[in-house]
């Protein structure tokens, strides 16, 4: 199966941005050494900034162990995660703050 890209017009990020945005999340467990440990921790902060801009429950610590997961493993799908992890939203709360994540990721890159 094909998968899409994610639709960011709302954050003026064009799909070729998206990719690069991706890819560099994707190599999240990759990072190693001095400058690996500042692009880790430009993810995570995301995240957590991401997190906490759109969901509002008490279980912000698991939501944010889902999102990372989410945006730094390709074959992580919001079902997987459902079934296995618990998340504790719905399905458009979770896309709404994997949005977010790629429009903040953004900004800090530049």
């Amino acid at each position: 199966m094909k998968k899409r890209d994610l639709r960011l017009k709302e954050y003026n990020i064009g799909r070729n941005r998206y990719r690069e945005l991706l890819y560099f999340s994707l190599q999240y467990k990759e990072y190693k050494g001095i400058s690996g440990k500042k692009k880790r921790r430009l993810i995570e902060e995301a995240v957590r900034a991401s997190v906490e801009a759109v969901y509002r429950g008490s279980r912000t610590e698991d939501m944010r162990e889902c999102l990372l997961k989410g945006v730094t493993r390709d074959d992580i799908t919001y079902e997987y995660l459902y079934m296995r992890l618990n998340v504790p939203c719905s399905r458009d709360m979770y896309w709404k703050m994997k949005r977010k994540y790629f429009s903040l990721l953004d900004k800090s890159r530049g």
